[in-house]
């Protein structure tokens, strides 16, 4: 076992600057999960008079939602929500009802405040629900949907959309030409994709469906020089088993030198999970401030049963969301770790999950989101200590730009032997609020 001295943020910049202007590039994804029993999905025909009452139900009930529960006034919100609702809720089919209210629900300009159909919540759950791993046909990336509409979560190694050059973080505006909510998939049959990046160029290209590659949820390894690497998708309750679990085995093993946290790709989830991670990690005090139209709360400090207090490297970029950036940002502001990578998407904002009358899915943003020393993340985002952003040439060339600079870090770290740190019982688990980010 090693021994418990700690090294913090700055001894380890000491390190990587030196080695940190090489290249850069990677690839990884999934999307949010969320917990529970799906409810039954109500099936009507397209543009029948059950359809047109159904839409009429479920818009009510977002809307009402929506104007009880979002963090900030709703005032101009509701006069537009009763001007839209008649064109809303005559939309023919689910896809086009559900487009419909997201552009309503999309004035409230909050990412974390939308709705889910039906059919598509039923296929994110059953991804979610999958052993560890996912597979199947796709273009090449894994997506996430907000507020802001849709996004590139992770690009598939060895992909068409890899060798296009898509990259994570990037907005998907249209199929086709056509909004999202009307493509079908063809198999063997190219769709034309029209994204914008994050400097607001638009990118077309033309992508076919293949089989993809199984993408794991969860990876747990040892790199070279006694790195620990711990990459998740998101921050629900079986991620924090599953986190419990590769600290007690580190705890008994004697290979520990350091750890890398990769929260790239990871589409938040549970602050009372990201507080326990943080204290896991050993960072102190307050986790997160939560702040509704009815008050402000604290989340965390927590207290797990295990803490790590060694050498600390976290991974980030462009599809790092809510609790994911919460918790890069609290381990950066204490000094606890050197980030690395790109700026992070910029959406935290705490929600709840509501079930909509059609078995359909409502998140809606209910509280203001502060790191523990008060930093407003919301539309800015997580800057990284060390610069190490995708790059087009890089994922087409299979290149992991941040895990370059984590190699040449192990490097400096054994000729150094600076990363000595060791996995220490530490207490109990607290019981905490859902607040989910």
């Amino acid at each position: 076992m090693l021994s418990p001295k700690r090294h913090g943020r700055r001894s380890l910049l000491r390190l990587l600057l030196p080695v940190c202007l090489a290249a850069l590039a990677g690839c990884h994804s999934v999307p949010y999960a969320r917990d529970g029993v799906l409810p039954a999905r109500i099936d009507v025909a397209d543009g029948s008079a059950q359809r047109a009452a159904l839409n009429a139900r479920t818009y009510d009930a977002a809307i009402g939602h929506a104007r009880r529960l979002f963090y900030r006034d709703t005032a101009n919100f509701t006069p537009l929500a009763r001007r839209r609702r008649a064109s809303v809720i005559a939309r023919p089919d689910e896809g086009s009802f559900y487009s419909a209210l997201n552009e309503v629900l999309g004035t409230l300009d909050d990412a974390h405040s939308h709705a889910m159909g039906p059919a598509e919540r039923a296929i994110s759950e059953q991804i979610m629900r999958n052993s560890g791993e996912e597979s199947g046909n796709g273009y090449g990336f894994i997506k996430a949907v907000s507020g802001r509409g849709e996004s590139v979560l992770a690009v598939v190694p060895g992909s068409a959309a890899s060798e296009a050059g898509i990259l994570p973080g990037w907005q998907l505006l249209s199929i086709d030409g056509r909004p999202l909510w009307m493509h079908q998939e063809r198999e063997g049959q190219p769709a034309r994709f029209l994204f914008m990046d994050r400097e607001g160029r638009p990118h077309e290209h033309d992508l076919i469906p293949v089989p993809s590659p199984a993408v794991r949820m969860r990876e747990s390894r040892y790199l070279s020089g006694g790195l620990l690497y711990l990459h998740w998708r998101s921050f629900d309750d079986d991620s924090l088993q599953w986190l419990h679990a590769a600290f007690a085995a580190a705890h008994d093993g004697d290979k520990l030198k350091g750890m890398v946290i990769d929260l790239r790709g990871n589409a938040g989830g549970l602050a009372r999970v990201g507080a326990e991670v943080y204290a896991m990690l050993d960072g102190k005090g307050v986790f997160a401030w939560l702040k509704s139209r009815q008050g402000q709360d604290a989340v965390g400090p927590a207290s797990p049963p295990l803490r790590y207090g060694g050498a600390l490297l976290v991974l980030v970029d462009a599809a790092s969301v809510s609790t994911a950036e919460l918790l890069a940002a609290r381990l950066q502001e204490t000094g606890r770790a050197v980030l690395i990578g790109e700026t992070t998407a910029g959406v935290a904002v705490a929600s709840r999950g509501i079930n909509l009358p059609d078995g359909g899915w409502l998140s809606i943003g209910m509280r203001e989101i502060r790191t523990g020393d008060g930093r407003l993340l919301e539309g800015t985002g997580v800057t990284p200590d060390l610069p190490a952003p995708w790059t087009s040439e890089a994922i087409r060339e299979g290149r992991d730009p941040a895990m370059e600079v984590v190699t040449m870090f192990a490097e400096q770290l054994a000729k150094s032997r600076a990363g000595n740190g060791k996995i220490e019982n530490a207490g109990e688990n607290p019981a905490a609020d859902d607040n989910g980010i």
